[in-house]
Order: structure tokens, then C-alpha cells, then sequence
């Protein structure tokens, strides 16, 4: 992270009194890339999709087919003498996909937006030392790395109160317009979420409660007369508790345990997800692994319906010399959309080298082969690519790089 001086200008001194310095850290996350797919062609990525559209994670190494430019810029404006500090933050963030079915046009403008932009105050003496906040923000996000899959995630519009200091926990409370996917600022979509946080359970163990309802409003645009109403289909109530547990040197689990109930309009009953992901190193070789095993419970045409999802694999990360790693990551899936319907599953793997600074930092530029395999009855990762064929594989580069 950076730290930017900034002297605010003359024209700033009116409304301010006089000009200040204000201290402004920069920081954020960028990759960029491109591949070839082994029928020729631009590169394609793997995956078999959702579950009855719940989650649809994929194994990450070799397999992100876009461009994300995401730099943050959050500004200090005010420390008090309570102890207070006011800040202001910024993202503008561009990114698209760059696959065989959504490619770039040469250099065309894949356009800007804000991913984030809101203002908050910090360690608050009469709220509880926690964090007041307003505006458009990345929130409550917990991933799952290798697999890049957000086991929690309330992206959108909203206000709340983070952290509060209950003693032997943190509570946190959040208002937000979206629902964390594309449609995230849809102001359709209302979610009321409560965390409770670092509630220590012994041994250095840590465990985090999630609790949030959805609910998406009678009406989807209000500028017409009468106003356009909408189907309610994305209302849920979930609870999810995750555990951290710390294993010294022989590495760290995370373990939980999600539920969701549906609203009867979302053709939806229920869900459950169980994550757990290790992480440990060997001899500085780092390796994680992770296990997800996911279920849904479904209103379909023939009556009751049920469907399965489970998900294992693993990474390798360890040294060649001082600007060179290797990376391997292996893992597989299997689904099934309905307890009648045939087992969908795929096996990816990818091999990569990775070039970096001395110090094992970033930027780091990688050099990959992954190749992938899936049967007869899985759905086509990308029709037009691979046609009939039930594996294909791609070779590759990408830049990556957090700050």
C-alpha cells in the first residue's frame, strides 16, 4: 500500500478555511492476460456451471478469462482528538471477458465504473469503537482463493455499523440494495445482514456467524404508471458459521457450515453448503486444498427435486530460483442438477511457471497450460470451441498483481 500526500488546492480554501494535507493510500488489484485454445483460436475457460442457481465456482489457476482493473484510493480526511478518524473511499474498476464468446474488440473502451464509493468513520467511542459507513462497497466478502469462490458476499448500495466491540465478540450490521451478483444495484433486491465476529472459542480458534434476509420489492420501476411490478425471485433467509482454526506450523483450516431457506416464488426450498479449506507449508512449498460438498432442495415440474454439487482439488506453489516458481494445481468436480438426472463432472488441471521480483512479491507474470476433461452428459464449457469433444485445453499468459 502507498501512501499520497496531497496539498488540497486554493480553490478548496473557502470552504475549508484554509488548505490542509491530506494523507491518501493507495492500493488495489489488476490481471490481464490472454490465451490459446489447442484448436486455435482464443483461449476458453472450464466449468460446469450452478447448481439450480446457486453457487458456480471454478478452480482458479489458468482459468480466468477477463481483464479486472480495480485501483483503490482512500483518503484521511480527519483524525479527532476522541480517537475517531473520518475517511472517504474510492474504486473506479473496468474489466470484460476476453474468451472465445465475449472477446475483446482490438482496443475498444471496456468502459469504467464505480465499484466502490462511500465514506465511513472509525473507532466511534459512543458506537461501540466500531465503524459507521455509507455508500457503494465491496462488504462482507469471504473466499474461498483457489477456487475464487465467495462463500459470503453483500456487494451493493447500503449504510452500516461494523465491528462493534462486545467484549469477547464484534457485531456487525448492514443494509444493502443488491444481492452480491451482476445485478448487484438492482435497488430491487433489499438484504438486511448481521455478523457476529471473532468470537473466540479456544486454541487460538476463531468463529464468524452469518445471518441475512433478502427480500426484493412489489415493484421493479417506479417511473411508470402504474409502476411495473416484478416476479419475486430472489428472496432468502441464510445462515452460515465458519471457523478459523489456526494449526501453528502445521498450517490452518477454515471449516463451515451454510443454510439457506427460500422464498416459494423462487421455485427454491432450501440449501446447504459445507467448505473446508487447508493451507499449509513445506519446506517452502505452499499447498492448499479444499473441500466443498453442496445440496439444494428445489420445486420442479414432476413434484419434489433435489440436486448435488461436490468439489475437491488442491495447489502446489513452491521455488525454481529467486524470480522463478512453479505452480500445479489438480481438482475436480461433479453435479447433478436433479436426483434423476446423470452425474455431470470435469477434471482440470494446470501446470505454470511464474516469473516475479527477487523477493517473491508482485508483480507476477505466469506462463500456464491447463487442460481439462469432462463426460458425455456434462454441459459444453463452450460449445463453439470444442464442439462434440469432451476435453480441450489452453495455453497461456497473465499478469497479476496486488498492492
Amino acid at each position: 500500500m502507498k501512501k499520497i500526500h496531497v496539498l488540497v488546492g486554493l480553490a478548496l480554501a473557502g470552504a475549508f478555511g484554509a488548505a490542509q494535507a491530506v494523507t491518501a493510500d493507495f492500493s488495489g488489484y489488476f490481471r490481464a492476460g490472454n490465451a490459446l485454445n489447442t484448436r486455435g483460436g482464443m483461449g476458453t475457460c472450464f466449468g460446469l456451471g450452478s447448481l439450480q442457481g446457486q453457487d458456480g465456482p471454478k478452480w482458479r489457476l489458468g482459468n480466468e478469462c477477463d481483464y479486472v482493473i480495480e485501483p483503490n484510493f482512500n483518503a484521511t480526511l480527519v483524525k479527532s482528538k476522541d480517537g475517531s478518524e473520518w475517511h472517504v473511499h474510492f474504486m473506479p474498476s473496468s474489466g470484460r471477458g476476453w474468451d472465445s464468446e465475449n472477446a475483446w474488440n482490438g482496443n475498444k473502451d471496456v468502459g469504467v465504473n464505480f465499484g466502490q464509493v462511500y465514506g465511513y468513520g472509525q473507532n466511534i467511542a459512543m458506537l461501540g469503537k466500531g465503524t459507521l459507513w455509507a455508500g457503494r462497497r465491496f462488504y462482507n466478502r469471504l473466499q474461498l482463493g483457489i477456487n475464487d469462490h465467495f462463500l459470503e458476499n453483500d456487494d451493493g448500495d447500503g449504510v452500516g455499523l461494523d465491528d462493534i466491540n462486545l467484549g469477547g465478540a464484534k457485531l456487525s450490521l448492514g443494509f444493502m440494495n443488491g444481492n452480491g451478483s451482476a445485478s448487484r444495484y438492482k435497488s430491487t433486491n433489499v438484504k438486511y445482514i448481521a455478523k457476529l465476529g471473532d468470537i473466540q472459542t479456544g486454541g487460538g480458534s476463531n468463529l464468524a456467524i452469518h445471518l441475512k434476509v433478502q427480500r426484493q420489492s412489489k415493484t421493479d420501476d417506479h417511473s411508470t404508471t402504474p409502476a411495473t411490478t416484478t416476479a419475486k425471485e430472489g428472496g432468502f433467509t441464510s445462515i452460515g458459521a465458519y471457523e478459523n482454526i489456526p494449526l501453528g506450523s502445521a498450517g490452518n483450516i477454515l471449516a463451515g457450515l451454510r443454510l439457506k431457506s427460500y422464498d416459494k416464488e423462487t421455485g427454491l426450498k432450501s440449501a446447504w453448503l459445507v467448505p473446508i479449506q487447508y493451507g499449509a507449508n513445506f519446506g517452502g512449498v505452499n499447498f492448499d486444498a479444499i473441500l466443498e460438498v453442496e445440496g439444494v432442495k428445489f420445486t420442479s415440474d414432476s413434484g419434489k427435486g433435489t440436486g448435488s454439487r461436490n468439489m475437491l482439488g488442491f495447489r502446489f506453489e513452491g521455488p525454481i530460483m529467486d524470480n522463478l516458481n512453479w505452480n500445479f494445481e489438480a481438482g475436480t468436480i461433479n453435479l447433478k442438477t436433479d436426483k434423476n438426472a446423470k452425474k455431470q463432472t470435469m477434471n482440470k488441471a494446470t501446470a505454470a511457471l511464474v516469473f516475479h521480483p527477487a523477493e517473491n512479491a508482485v508483480p507476477r507474470v505466469k506462463f500456464y497450460y491447463t487442460y481439462a476433461k469432462w463426460n458425455k452428459d456434462a454441459a459444453n464449457p463452450n460449445p463453439t470451441v470444442w464442439g462434440d469433444k469432451t476435453a480441450g485445453s489452453v495455453i497461456g499468459a497473465q499478469a497479476e498483481a496486488w498492492f
